[in-house]
């Protein structure tokens, strides 16, 4: 048997293992900021953990998609086991990936699953979690007051938290009305002038929510600036557990915090690449965790376990 011509085809196709000891694996991301910065985290200290090699690339802007597919085309330059991707859009990753997986380079997604294709997919339920959290986040106000919701300039997973939102907090209270009409994100750094601005449009608001780390940070900074603790309720999902969340906690200039483990995700991830590359079978979907923070819960050992 010619064991050459094998070897060769593989190194052609992208298959790193036969070059080197450690199994290398890329991880593309949708940017480098708080949330995706510490999926980083998480994965390059999974790869030091686990003996792997970790290359993670990133677009420069936020939400580039065009970005996003030509640093996924520069990991076909050179020979890896697996890639970790979390694609912006599900329709335009879908044959670039499946031409990738063809040639034998594992494939785990973030966050977005791919219709159709059978890569393990680490992600939030983003309905269920937005559901739960939107339940907690409508018992801090009665039916009547109003609510402000600040939208988000994201894709995919976020929206469906905002819609969740949008539901979930129009269906528990029906009297009350729910200002969807700011939105943050739209340029790096506009959550805090555009969350002002939705407060001064709406100022008989009761609750704020907000619905990523940026805009959650910005909502504790406005509250704070304004002196509105206590006057106005504010419910936030975020990136971990910052020390900007707890003193907020702590000092009633933010109530809820929901708080989505991003380093956990990374970490995850890049085991199960290195899991189907050793031949394990995966299950479709890994759910990622979450917890609800609260200032009652706050100093329990699992949640003070999120800040490490």
């Amino acid at each position: 048997m010619n064991l050459l011509r094998p070897l060769l085809v593989a190194v052609g196709l992208g298959v790193a293992t036969s070059l080197h000891a450690s199994p290398k694996i890329g991880v593309l991301l949708r940017d480098r900021d708080l949330f995706y910065g510490a999926v980083e985290q998480g994965a390059q200290q999974a790869g030091t953990r686990l003996g792997a090699e970790v290359v993670v690339k990133a677009p420069m802007r936020a939400n580039s998609t065009a970005q996003q597919l030509a640093l996924l085309a520069s990991f076909q330059k050179e020979p890896f086991d697996a890639l970790v991707v979390a694609p912006l859009t599900a329709a335009e990753f879908k044959q670039p990936l499946a031409d990738l997986a063809a040639k034998g380079v594992k494939i785990v997604l973030i966050e977005l699953p791919i219709p159709g294709a059978a890569y393990p997919t680490v992600e939030y339920d983003q309905a269920e979690m937005a559901a739960t959290a939107g339940r907690e986040m409508g018992a801090l106000v009665k039916d009547g007051d109003e609510i402000l919701l600040m939208r988000a300039n994201s894709l995919d997973g976020v929206t469906v938290r905002e819609k969740t939102l949008l539901t979930t907090l129009k269906a528990t209270h029906p009297k009350s009305a729910v200002h969807s009409d700011f939105m943050t994100g739209l340029e790096r750094g506009d959550d805090h002038p555009q969350i002002v601005k939705a407060l001064a449009a709406h100022p008989q608001s009761k609750l704020l929510c907000t619905a990523f780390t940026a805009a959650s940070l910005a909502g504790i900074q406005v509250i704070q600036e304004k002196g509105l603790a206590g006057k106005v309720l504010h419910a936030g999902f975020g990136s971990g557990l910052p020390a900007e969340a707890v003193q907020a906690l702590e000092k009633g200039a933010l109530q809820i915090w929901v708080a989505q483990q991003p380093k956990q995700i990374g970490a995850k991830a890049v085991e199960l690449a290195l899991d189907l590359v050793n031949g394990k079978t995966l299950p479709a979907t890994i759910p990622a965790p979450y917890a609800i923070v609260t200032k009652a819960n706050l100093g329990s050992p699992e949640i003070q376990a999120i800040r490490q």
